[in-house]
């Protein structure tokens, strides 16, 4: 080629494809967004639209839900119409509608689906039928108290002693013997925390029972009501095991497998005896006149007592300290009542130490004995066995007799020391100043005085309307014969 050339044109022919190519690209990558988009734009659409199908379902079925709930607070209503139930159960409805709403939404989760499900199944039984339950319970207790309060207080089976005024007012209330009005709280919304409040007719409230530990009053050791165990029933049961002390007989002489009864009479082995062995019998009268009488046998009651302590310690192994404190203080030792006192035997709010334990059951025992054994029985059949210490019958005017031979003797012992006494030595503080004797027939007394000057006695027969001395005092040996004094 030469020095000069032209130059070579070139001529692009692809630039215009591959713009082209790229637009076409662009236009179809926009076109598939948007197609993209769309599809999404549908599926969310129809998602919410699901959802929202589902938040109605879920919002009818919690409403039905609380509808039913509802239903079943007006049936309970209807029957309790003296309780205000919108304001006892509201607090729970609203609780299970929540918790119902989350676990169809699934905004409860994991475990909590589990505490929740739980939960609602307590709310239910609440309403469905352990509200009734405890409302009954409260009704049982408040009859169970009426028949306590019928029995009395501070006997077997009555209100212990130390029962509250505030405390017997409540149940008064429940009881509809007083003025006032209960109501059913479930504490903090939970369904297995249900008081119950009574209130007085100013509406104070008085006194708060949890539902879950009021008790049947057989059962001691409701905090709620002190009730004194009634021991008839194991003191009788005792009494009829006890074939060697007390005459027993068939409860039922058709069926003895019925069992035995005591019939409060003593055998021989434990009736009192002389020093011959004889049984120690005396006359009891049954008629003022005293004319008639009825032979007694005495009861030996030490021995007893010493032989059923082995009977009496296994009752008492099953008495918690409650009940034998109840008991001591209010039927074996009812010192309050009787001496004025503020405090019983046994603090009744504690247990029992080692050493007040051994006293309660000493007292329980002396006090079974005392009440279940008599002191003497009737002689059913006078035989030769039978000793007879006889007691002088009184005559007619014997009281009479007997207070003037008292006085006389006291008289003598009087006379005898102030006449042992030197007349120098007697004084007011140790002769019985004031004293008056008689001569025989009551013609003329003497009185003994202590006159101030000298603080020494003398005797004198007439004493001025004041009370003072007339006269001389007399000598010893002149009042001596002129009562007829004789030492003896």
């Amino acid at each position: 080629m030469g020095a000069y050339e032209n130059p070579q044109i070139i001529t692009d022919t692809q630039s215009g494809q591959h713009l082209m190519n790229l637009q076409a690209s662009i236009v179809s990558s926009f076109g598939d967004v948007a197609k993209s988009y769309k599809v999404k734009q549908d599926e969310l659409r129809r998602k919410l639209e699901e959802n929202k199908l589902q938040i109605q379902k879920v919002e009818q079925e919690t409403e039905e839900y609380a509808f039913a709930l509802r239903t079943n607070v007006n049936k309970l209503k209807t029957s309790n119409g003296k309780i205000n139930m919108a304001d006892t159960f509201e607090p729970l409805i609203q609780e299970a509608v929540k918790l119902k709403s989350g676990l169809l939404n699934n905004s409860i989760t994991g475990q909590d689906r589990q505490l929740a499900m739980q939960k609602l199944a307590d709310i239910n039984s609440t309403v469905s039928g352990n509200f009734t339950e405890s409302l009954a319970s409260l009704g049982g207790f408040a009859e169970d108290v009426e028949k306590a309060m019928l029995r009395g207080v501070g006997v077997e089976g009555g209100l212990a002693k130390d029962m509250t005024g505030e405390q017997i007012k409540a149940i008064r209330i429940l009881q509809g013997k007083l003025e006032g009005t209960k109501k059913a709280v479930y504490l903090n919304g939970n369904p297995n925390d249900l008081m119950w409040e009574v209130y007085d007719k100013d509406n104070n409230l008085i006194q708060s029972y949890s539902a879950s530990k009021l008790k049947k009053m057989d059962e001691l050791g409701n905090e709620y009501v002190k009730l004194v165990p009634d021991r008839t029933a194991e003191s009788e049961a005792l009494r009829a095991e006890a074939t060697n002390i007390f005459e027993t007989k068939p409860l039922d002489a058709r069926d003895p497998s019925k069992g035995n009864t005591a019939t409060g009479r003593i055998l021989d082995a434990y009736l009192a005896k002389d020093a011959n062995g004889m049984v120690k019998t005396s006359k009891e009268y049954i008629d003022k006149e005293k004319t008639k009488y009825r032979l007694v046998n005495e009861v030996n009651k030490e021995d007893i007592r010493k032989a059923l302590d082995d009977k009496l310690n296994v009752q008492l192994a099953g008495m918690t300290d409650e009940e034998l404190m109840l008991y001591t203080n209010n039927v074996v030792d009812p010192r309050r009542i009787e001496k004025g006192l503020d405090t019983s035997c046994f603090d009744s709010d504690n247990v029992l130490s080692k050493e007040e334990r051994v006293a309660a059951e000493e007292m329980y025992k002396q006090y079974f004995v005392d009440t279940q054994v008599a002191n003497k029985q009737p002689v059913l059949k006078e035989d030769s066995s039978v000793a007879i210490f006889e007691e002088p019958t009184p005559e007619k005017g014997s009281d009479k007799k007997d207070k003037k031979e008292e006085k006389k003797s006291q008289q003598q012992a009087l006379l005898e020391k102030v006449f042992e006494t030197p007349s120098s030595q007697r004084t007011k503080n140790n002769v019985g100043q004031g004293t008056i004797v008689s001569a025989p027939g009551g013609k003329r007394t003497f009185k003994i005085l202590a006159p101030e000057d000298n603080g020494k006695t003398g005797w004198w027969s007439e004493i001025d309307k004041d009370g003072l001395p007339i006269g001389k005092p007399l000598t010893d040996s002149y009042v001596k014969a002129q009562i007829g004094y004789r030492k003896q």
